[in-house]
């Protein structure tokens, strides 16, 4: 029983984890991608 909730625990941390570091990249492509200049970002993607 203890051990079964150490395993979710285990596997719901890493997903935790996983999904944090996608997210930092995600913020970070953003940040990338509104430090251009905005006419330089809608000629490129419109």
């Amino acid at each position: 029983m203890i051990q079964k909730i150490g395993e979710n625990l285990f596997v719901f941390y890493k997903m935790i984890i996983r999904y944090s570091l996608r997210l930092t990249e995600l913020i970070s492509c953003l940040k990338h991608l509104l430090s251009r200049p905005l006419d330089t970002w809608t000629t490129k993607y419109l």
